[in-house]
């Protein structure tokens, strides 16, 4: 089988690290239209660039390919997207967040997974963290679960995808927002003027009653802390200290490792499970509503009307 990885920037050299030395794939195709970025991120990741099949767009792309992971900026994705299941009938593919950038772009996708038959993952890996699975052994069907993400300038518009998602695996129900209280972040966005973020509070509750709130303050680093509530059970995990607190019920305190996996070590395992369909991620008709009222209240912030694409990435 042969794979291809669409954008070569710092995921994308990533995924494409955990495929080399993963032996799933006979030929591994990058595709990035910056020379300069595929050779100074072969050096980056430390393999060597012959390594690769290297193009510079995908209109060149063989029509061997099995399974693509697009991990380009969420403005060229869906079209990238719709180009490779029309021209290159690929069926199997790995999609980096923002997956699309509005609610039309969703809806073509799924016409596009339905009629041509095509698996198509959204890579929260928040899924496959050992951590999160054995919390949600711990979570029965009359669970109460409240969570609680807290941290500061992280990205609040892109990043809070994968917190919403975990909550969403945790709960296996989708949430909806409630409340929101956006700011646009006016900082200098690291890869261009037409990318924006926000910060802020968001509260979500999904069908059960369960909470989810996650807090952005511009005035703190980006250090992230999660606090999940089931009953009297008690989750607080850090995700720069690395640690994971636990009290069950107030009766004792056990401390653990935050055992937080990257892509560089973690693609390849995903894409295996996807081939034989025992994959934890995330559908993109499971992440399409999400993402749909995610994209409203930003949208609502930024002024941009309600529909049209969110420029975030």
């Amino acid at each position: 089988m042969n794979a291809a990885v669409v954008g070569f920037g710092g995921m994308g050299c990533r995924h494409a690290y955990s495929l080399f030395f993963g032996n799933l794939f006979t030929e591994i195709w990058i595709v990035e239209p910056n020379e300069n970025v595929f050779n100074e991120n072969c050096e980056r990741i430390g393999i060597n660039k012959s390594s690769f099949r290297y193009i510079n767009s995908i209109d060149d792309l063989s029509v061997n390919i099995d399974f693509v992971i697009i991990a380009t900026t969420s403005l060229y994705r869906y079209e990238i997207f719709e180009n490779l299941v029309l021209k290159k009938s690929i069926k199997y593919f790995l999609l980096e967040k923002v997956v699309f950038q509005n609610r039309e772009q969703f809806q073509k996708a799924l016409e596009l997974v339905n009629i041509h038959g095509v698996k198509a993952y959204c890579n929260f890996v928040n899924r496959y963290y050992p951590n999160y699975i054995n919390i949600k052994k711990k979570i029965s069907i009359d669970s109460n679960l409240k969570m609680i993400v807290s941290g500061g300038d992280f990205g609040l518009g892109c990043n809070s995808l994968h917190y919403l998602d975990l909550f969403q695996y945790l709960t296996n129900s989708i949430p909806n927002l409630s409340i929101s209280n956006l700011s646009e972040n006016i900082k200098e966005h690291k890869r261009g003027q037409i990318f924006k973020e926000v910060y802020g509070q968001m509260l979500w509750v999904n069908q059960k009653r369960d909470v989810f709130l996650i807090n952005s303050d511009s005035s703190k680093g980006a250090e992230v802390e999660i606090t999940i509530y089931i009953n009297d059970d008690i989750h607080v995990l850090n995700e720069k200290t690395l640690i994971h607190l636990y009290t069950d019920g107030l009766k004792s305190l056990q401390r653990y490792d935050f055992n937080m996996l990257f892509s560089s070590h973690l693609t390849n395992e995903i894409c295996k499970d996807i081939l034989s369909h025992n994959c934890l991620l995330p559908t993109v008709e499971d992440s399409m509503i999400i993402h749909t009222q995610l994209f409203d209240a930003i949208n609502t912030v930024l002024g941009i009307p309600v529909g049209n694409s969110t420029p975030i990435t």
